[in-house]
């Protein structure tokens, strides 16, 4: 990735200095999130109790993933806004813009239907609602439901806003929402504990949101708000990229909500709880393969196939970045799984999601690196992880469902590491036939992934406290070197140190 000065449109929009600023956007916007939830999720817990804070994770679930019923339109919006801001066609962008917004509103609308309509069957028939709960919980499906139009659409929003590589803007929405998000909960505790208000304070944070976005849409391109028009060749070029899109994303939220609803109808809405908590934090810190992958996205849709090396800096770069970012936070994690539960929620909670915690601590480090092998793959062959999610639906359910039934939900949590792994090798095999050079550049990676599968074994047999730290402390002394010396370039070292020197400046 270069940091000179770029010339053209599509060198600009993937210039390492645009796309190094943004990342550094979208972690803040990300991290914030996890920061607020940290803070508020023990005040939920002790304000709901357990199998209310159960319905609210289930909640998190289906407004978090509303997007997966936009047909995957808002992805091609930003692949095609791109590409025709890199090729110099402003002028498409308007019709572009209005076609997906008005098509994921009707989305919206259709898929707030159906929450809505099946809402009683999945509260007295699915889930192991207590009786008292379930008049509750009915009405905040319902609440839910209303929601899913503004959320839907207004991922074509940030998808416009991405596509001009505004994550700054982008960004500057997402942390007041999150506080909105999970503090807006918080507040109305405070009133009451009732269930349906508190979701409606999650549902108040998207409206919000939805308008903040389209000011924002609305001047920094005022072209937008000139030329309100919907085009019919517009719609099939969002359709045509989307709908293997939305094969993949469909798939793999429905295997994400699955697991908690199978938890809950197997086992119980407080084992939800149990296992939902860790998995929400681990995948709080997704946050780092969410930004690169969000932001590299369409510089990978601009430069594949026009120019290689381009791509492969990008991939490598991101790739091993985000290994350097992630393990030592995943091998601290699986170490001190159960003492950090202990602090964090108590006990009890300690007690039964610690191993939970260690499988999904390990599963979400592999699942971040997938994300970036996944954004260049679908920008160019969006139906190769499509195909991919097909064989994996039926074999990670039944795995899921054996490991569930034979170990509870520690089962569950390893069903979910190892489709992680499994997914990230065929991936990795994806990119090596779309970009050969991209895999060649990772493999100076080799030793320090099985040094990474060993340290993670040894963390997780640790015990006393005493202990851990002096190893943990060990392994991360040994692994600074490794990665500065051996996991990144000396061109990558050298840019490093520049901006070093620029920060202290």
């Amino acid at each position: 990735m270069r940091d000179d000065h770029e010339s053209s449109p599509r060198e600009r929009l993937s210039s390492g200095r645009l796309l190094a600023r943004n990342t550094g956007f979208s972690l803040a916007g990300q991290g914030a999130t996890l920061v607020v939830a940290f803070f508020a999720v023990p005040l939920l817990v002790d304000g709901l109790g357990t199998a209310r804070f159960g319905v609210l994770a289930l909640a998190w679930v289906v407004i978090g993933y509303a997007q997966v019923f936009d047909l995957g339109i808002g992805r091609a919006l930003t692949k095609l806004t791109a590409e025709r801001l890199g090729a110099g066609r402003e002028s498409e962008v308007p019709h572009l813009f209005w076609t997906a917004l008005l098509g994921m509103a009707v989305l919206g609308l259709l898929a707030g239907a159906v929450v809505a309509l099946l809402s009683p069957w999945l509260v007295r028939s699915v889930l192991n609602v207590p009786a008292d709960l379930e008049r509750e919980t009915l009405h905040t499906f319902w609440v839910l439901a209303a929601g899913l139009p503004l959320a839907i659409s207004g991922a074509a929003l940030r998808a416009h806003l991405e596509a001009w590589q505004r994550f700054d803007l982008v960004n500057a929405v997402v942390i007041p929402a999150s506080v909105l998000t999970y503090f807006g909960p918080v507040l109305v505790l405070q009133v009451t504990d009732s269930l349906a208000p508190v979701v409606a304070a999650v549902v108040f944070s998207r409206v919000v949101s939805w308008i903040v976005n389209m000011i924002l849409v609305l001047r920094i391109t005022p072209a937008v708000g000139q030329t309100i028009a919907l085009r019919r060749s517009a719609l099939r070029h969002l359709v045509g990229f989307g709908t293997w899109v939305t094969i993949w994303n469909v798939i793999n939220a429905f295997l994400i909500a699955a697991d908690r609803f199978l938890v809950g109808a197997l086992v119980s809405i407080t084992a939800v709880a149990y296992f939902a908590t860790p998995y929400e934090v681990m995948t709080k810190l997704l946050v780092v393969s969410v930004a690169l992958a969000g932001v590299f996205f369409p510089a990978f849709a601009l430069n594949l196939g026009s120019s290689p090396s381009r791509i492969a800096a990008i991939f490598s770069g991101g790739i091993r970045f985000g290994f350097i970012a992630l393990f030592p936070v995943a091998l601290v994690t699986v170490a001190f799984a159960g003492e950090g539960l202990d602090l964090w929620l108590g006990a009890e909670f300690a007690e039964n999601s610690e191993v939970v915690l260690q499988w999904l601590a390990v599963g979400v480090l592999i699942a971040s690196l997938n994300q970036i092998g996944l954004g260049l793959v679908q920008s160019s062959r969006p139906d190769l992880p499509a195909k991919l999610a097909l064989v994996e639906l039926p074999l990670y359910l039944g795995l899921f469902l054996v490991l569930l039934n034979a170990y509870g939900i520690e089962g569950a949590a390893a069903a979910w590491a190892v489709r992680a792994a499994v997914e990230g090798v065929v991936l990795l095999a994806m990119v090596r036939r779309l970009s050969p050079s991209s895999v060649a550049a990772l493999s100076r990676m080799g030793p320090a992934a099985v040094g990474a599968v060993g340290a993670l074994l040894l963390a997780s047999q640790l015990e006393g406290a005493a202990a851990k730290l002096a190893l943990i402390g060990v392994m991360l002394l040994a692994f600074a070197p490794l990665a500065w010396f051996r996991i990144l370039g000396a061109g990558e070292r050298g840019r490093v140190l520049t901006r070093l020197r620029a920060a202290r400046a």
